[in-house]
């Protein structure tokens, strides 16, 4: 990669840094992401919050990986994929493509792939576990459980006063190791809709202050949720 595009990049996280949003790093009054331990079996309900620059809680990003050895430089979002201008990634390999394709460089093109912007899907949380805000990071089969469950033209399952809760279940991953995430709506006994306050209160209404306080949360993290 060209030293311009390099120093361009490296501008780029120090300026996102310097701001509190940075991705890849590590440190600094940062949201945790969401850990279930591992055990299969294991539920946890969860609430999605919403995010000011996007209609639905779901964030979709480009994300480009394994930029730099250092750990602080080694993914960055592309700014095109969150409406920030040119991405100096994208340019380079663009340009390299091209270059490599002439050639018929294959290797070379196989390598170039590793600087690619990949897709990163996540959501910001409320989890009832630990009664924090988490962001949690999310295969495209998630993504398409919740979306099933969920009619964006109807209800608005983010909404802090009569949204809905789901329960993420850790199950065996087909591939025979490890596990997968799956969701469900958390509906009433008849299988109708349940929708409730994100916080309620001892009588089971809205607790306002209690609710305002998670939003501030969120909205004083705007710009890291925008550049994880």
């Amino acid at each position: 990669m060209g030293n311009t595009n390099l120093d361009k990049i490296r501008a780029l996280k120090e300026k996102l840094a310097s701001d509190n949003k940075g991705g890849g790093g590590e440190g600094g009054d940062r949201l945790p992401w969401f850990k279930s331990g591992g055990k299969i079996g294991s539920k946890f309900r969860i609430r999605l919050l919403p995010v000011s620059f996007l209609d639905n809680p779901i964030i979709y990003v480009k994300e480009h990986r394994n930029l730099f050895p250092n750990k602080p430089y080694r993914t960055c979002v592309c700014p095109k994929s969150v409406g920030e201008g040119e991405c100096p990634v994208c340019e380079f390999t663009y340009i390299k493509w091209k270059e490599l394709k002439e050639k018929d460089d294959k290797a070379g093109m196989e390598s170039l792939k590793t600087y690619m912007a990949k897709d990163k899907v996540y959501a910001i949380i409320y989890n009832r576990a630990t009664n924090q805000v988490e962001k949690l990071g999310m295969s495209t089969s998630l993504m398409n459980q919740i979306f099933v469950d969920w009619d964006p033209e109807t209800e608005d399952v983010t909404d802090v006063f009569k949204g809905n809760d789901y329960t993420i279940k850790l199950s065996p991953s087909a591939k025979g190791s490890g596990f997968t995430y799956s969701a469900d709506k958390v509906t009433n006994d008849d299988g109708s809709g349940h929708s409730s306050p994100l916080i309620a209160d001892a009588k089971g209404k809205a607790d306002k202050d209690a609710i305002q306080a998670i939003l501030d949360v969120v909205a004083a993290h705007e710009q890291e949720i925008k550049w994880l």
